[in-house]
């Protein structure tokens, strides 16, 4: 089993981000292949890739993904990842046992987010444990019974969550809503089995990541949180937003493109949401919402009518609607 990690540039690829980035991938525990790679284009400044030869980072800068070496197994799982995105303790590990116990083409990863504390967010997980599996866990990482796990350091939570991990097959009537629901616009919550057709494909991510959905029955989901990703800007998820809605074009099965338009009905009132926060400038915001009308203008009218009758169906902001 090999692991793949691809470097997203984002405004923040800079030296210092790229150091704790390599430390923080480089010690995990794991006993697969691990490689991270990052490809050179003209966006990224020289002076980077000399940092990475000064210093002997183990990356791996690539002209073109046909430098990839595969794995000999078949098993090279693909993730992209920003330099502000980290691994949780023990995660390597913890996907080679899902992967080792139950193959699959399309992993998709459990996280938590690096704009709030990570111990606030874990604490629900804490809270809706069942006495039987406290007082297991408890006694598994020697926890005493007088101490509430919401007060615990962040590092004894962290340890709780590799007690707790456990895997949710989705069949193959969820697995669309589940999976574009939760899907990062970026693809850096999913383990990506790739081979060479699949690497080589001139799809963009997301399409690749749509058309392996439909051609396997099922998807596995992490449900414990194994990694911290940053937000994605306003401008990237606009970028991905317009990806989503023109792969929805070649879905021909009539109840699959369903489940695809109600999951894509959510994203885009997210993404809304996000273009008309506060702090864009109005040409922004105003080029943004053109290019979201201009693509949505651009589907099959049918496609138009199912989006505008799920978002009114969900009262989705009015604000949305006005992409319809």
């Amino acid at each position: 089993m090999k692991f793949i990690i691809n470097i997203l540039p984002n405004q923040l690829l800079d030296e210092p981000n790229l150091s704790s980035f390599v430390n923080n991938i480089t010690s995990q525990y794991h006993s697969s292949e691990l490689q991270i790679i990052i490809k050179q284009t003209s966006q990224l400044q020289t002076g980077l890739f000399e940092y990475i030869d000064r210093h002997e980072l183990p990356i791996t800068v690539i002209d073109s993904l046909t430098d990839v070496t595969l794995a000999d197994s078949g098993d090279t799982y693909w993730l992209n990842l920003h330099v502000d995105d980290a691994l949780l303790p023990n995660a390597i590990m913890q996907w080679e046992n899902t992967l080792t116990n139950h193959a699959t083409d399309l992993l998709m990863l459990n996280y938590v987010n690096n704009d709030q504390r990570i111990s606030d967010q874990l604490d629900p997980i804490f809270e809706n444990l069942g006495e039987v599996k406290e007082t297991t866990i408890r006694h598994i990482f020697e926890v005493d019974p007088r101490e509430s796990l919401f007060d615990l350091p962040l590092s004894k939570k962290l340890d709780l969550l590799l007690g707790l991990q456990s895997y949710y097959l989705n069949d193959r009537n969820y697995r669309y809503r589940t999976f574009f629901n939760n899907v990062d616009l970026t693809g850096r919550n999913v383990l990506y089995r790739v081979n060479s057709e699949r690497l080589h494909s001139d799809k963009n991510y997301l399409a690749k990541l749509l058309y392996d959905l439909i051609d396997n029955d099922d998807f596995v989901r992490l449900n414990m949180p194994t990694m911290v990703l940053s937000a994605n800007s306003t401008a990237e998820q606009v970028k991905q937003g317009l990806l989503l809605i023109q792969n929805g074009a070649f879905i021909f099965d009539e109840k699959i493109k369903n489940y695809y338009l109600s999951a894509l009905a959510n994203r885009l009132a997210t993404i809304y949401e996000s273009v008309h926060a506060d702090d864009h400038s109005e040409p922004d915001r105003n080029h943004w919402l053109k290019l979201l009308n201009d693509a949505v203008s651009d589907l099959p009218a049918e496609n138009q009518v199912q989006l505008k009758a799920r978002k009114a169906k969900r009262g989705v902001l009015n604000s949305v609607k006005q992409i319809f």
